[in-house]
């Protein structure tokens, strides 16, 4: 089958399909007289796992040790597993933290946001969801900081 169907019979577009060629994760055989990629059912096959996989979000890194015989499958979703609930619980704090600040009513001027910003870092977990957050602010306030202080020499 051509990439067109094995887009259309996988789930995956031709873009992605490509890319995990690229990827070294899929290996059609070429047609000899035009050089078409040809998918078989074991390429199919292949397609739809690695579309399982993805949606578990899944890294590449690990689908392709599935696939070189690296890992098991039952490692890697035993590894996913434990990203997606680090994940949950990231995702939990920063709900509870949405709805600490919508039931307090404040707008934007009322918002202590110096107060918000010490309670996000002292989260229970350092690697938290905030912690992407704080690393932002941290590197703005530094470039500000850097654009406000100016140093020029009456001579030389």
């Amino acid at each position: 089958m051509n990439i067109k169907q094995a887009s259309q019979h996988s789930g995956v577009s031709p873009q992605n399909i490509r890319y995990y060629e690229r990827e070294g994760l899929l290996h059609p055989q070429r047609d000899p007289n035009n050089d078409y990629r040809q998918y078989s059912d074991k390429d199919l096959h292949t397609l739809k796992l690695i579309r399982i996989l993805r949606m578990l979000d899944m890294p590449l890194e690990d689908i392709r040790s599935v696939m070189e015989g690296t890992a098991t499958l039952p490692q890697v979703l035993q590894n996913q597993e434990q990203r997606l609930q680090e994940q949950s619980e990231k995702l939990q704090a920063a709900i509870r933290f949405c709805r600490e600040l919508k039931v307090s009513g404040q707008n934007t001027e009322q918002l202590d946001v110096d107060e918000c910003l010490t309670r996000m870092e002292k989260a229970p977990k350092a690697e938290g969801f905030f912690v992407g957050w704080i690393q932002d602010y941290k590197r703005v306030a530094a470039a500000q900081h850097e654009e406000e202080f100016t140093f020029v020499p009456d001579g030389p």
